[in-house]
């Protein structure tokens, strides 16, 4: 069975899912300047002919304000979760076309600096609250390592997705494998670094 491509970075898609800042332990002094920013995205994001927001709140603590802000906003659904960090891009799963299926993956904390309760269950956490079935992959991977352009062409980082605190041992010729299996690439482009001084270790 062949793998199907991931959809294009810009491609349309059925819903955005974001992640509500919830931790105040976390977030200390910055907790609600974080709030209004992710508040203004997510309005900014969602309303009729736009984005369907699926907003995954991290603490029982946080549910309450957080359906008091968007009650009535149209296209926005507060979705009760647990998480400890909010990129949910790379702990969530990658989805296929029209989303009939996910990839979902192992994750270490960002090669085990930010090791937090709960985000290696958020890609599960995320297909059932989508109703998506997931294929999962045993080997570590955050979904902004990887850009993708609908035609099965990844663009990643050598500085992360060869990195032994992710995945020991690989080369180029294995995580190539590993991509073309769970995510259907075809051609695999390599950055040596990315982002400069980045705690993720050159996400692209």
């Amino acid at each position: 069975m062949t793998t199907p491509f991931i959809p294009a970075e810009w491609a349309p898609h059925r819903a955005m899912w974001v992640g509500w800042p919830s931790h105040a332990e976390l977030w200390e002094d910055n907790l609600e300047p974080a709030q209004a920013e992710v508040e203004a995205l997510v309005r900014a994001l969602a309303g009729p002919g736009r984005e369907q927001v699926r907003l995954l709140v991290g603490k029982p603590e946080a549910l309450a304000d957080a359906r008091a802000r968007f009650d009535g906003v149209d296209g926005v659904q507060v979705i009760d979760g647990r998480f400890g960090d909010i990129w949910l891009r790379d702990t969530g799963p990658i989805f296929g076309a029209g989303s009939k299926r996910a990839a979902a993956f192992r994750f270490n904390g960002w090669g085990g600096k930010y090791e937090l309760e709960h985000d290696d269950t958020v890609a599960t956490q995320i297909g059932e609250a989508s109703g998506t079935p997931l294929d999962r992959n045993d080997f570590i991977l955050e979904g902004g390592a990887l850009d993708h352009d609908g035609a099965g062409t990844i663009l990643t980082t050598r500085q992360c997705l060869l990195n032994r605190n992710r995945n020991p041992g690989w080369t180029e010729e294995k995580a190539e494998a590993a991509l073309a299996g769970a995510l259907g690439a075809r051609k695999v482009l390599w950055l040596g670094d990315g982002l400069l001084n980045d705690h993720t270790d050159g996400h692209v």
